[in-house]
C-alpha cells in the first residue's frame, strides 16, 4: 500500500497597479443615444490572502485532492465602488480521483463566494460547479476522453447592490464532450 500526503501552505500580498473597470457611458450613434459599457483602467489596490492545499493517494491510485483560498482584497478611490473585480473572499476545490496506467478518473466540485464584475455595481453570487472527466487510454499515444461540465446545472445569478436587484440569471446547462487526445 502506497500512501502519498501532500500539503503546502502560502500567504501572498500583491499591489495591483490597475484593475479593469468597466464604465457605463452616454454615445451617440448613428442619431441614437445609446448607454455602452467600456472597460478602462481603473483603481489599483492590494490583495491579500491565504492559500492552502492537500493531496492524498488513500489506496492503489484512489485520492483526493483538495485546496482553499482566502482572499482580502482593498482597491484606493475607484469611480465605481471598493469591490476588487472577479476576486472572490472564499474559494474552494474537492477532487476525487482515481488513476493507473490505462484508466483516469476525476470527479470536481467548484465552489467560490460571491465576486463583482467589475460592471457598475453587480455581483455575482455564490456559485458551485460539478465536474467530472473519465480518460481510456487505447494505446501508448491515444486516449479516449470523456468530460461532463456543470452535472449539479448550476445557475448564476447576477444582482446590482443588493439580491433584490437582478441583472441575469443564466443556466447554461450541463455540457459533455468526448474527444480522443494524442500524446508524442
Amino acid at each position: 500500500m502506497c500512501i502519498r500526503d501532500r500539503f503546502s501552505a502560502a500567504v501572498f500580498s500583491k499591489d495591483v497597479t490597475s484593475f479593469i473597470e468597466i464604465i457605463r457611458h452616454q454615445e451617440m450613434h448613428e442619431g441614437i443615444l445609446m448607454t455602452i459599457d467600456r472597460p478602462e483602467n481603473g483603481a489599483g489596490g492590494m490583495l491579500r490572502g491565504l492559500e492552502l492545499s492537500f493531496q492524498k493517494e488513500i489506496l492503489y491510485g484512489l485520492g483526493l485532492i483538495t485546496n482553499y483560498t482566502f482572499i482580502d482584497g482593498t482597491r484606493h478611490a475607484s469611480s465605481l465602488n471598493d469591490y476588487v473585480p472577479g476576486t472572490s473572499k472564499h474559494t474552494f476545490n474537492i477532487t476525487g480521483y482515481f488513476e493507473n496506467a490505462s484508466f483516469s478518473s476525476r470527479l470536481s466540485y467548484n465552489y467560490r463566494t460571491e465576486f463583482a464584475t467589475g460592471i457598475g455595481e453587480q455581483i455575482t453570487d455564490n456559485f458551485g460547479q460539478l465536474d467530472a472527466n473519465i480518460s481510456f487510454s487505447l494505446n501508448e499515444h491515444f486516449s479516449l476522453v470523456v468530460e461532463g461540465i456543470n452535472l449539479n446545472n448550476e445557475m448564476t445569478y447576477i444582482y446590482e447592490r443588493n439580491h433584490y436587484a437582478p441583472v441575469g440569471l443564466y443556466q447554461n446547462g450541463r455540457r459533455f464532450y468526448v474527444g480522443v487526445r494524442a500524446e508524442y
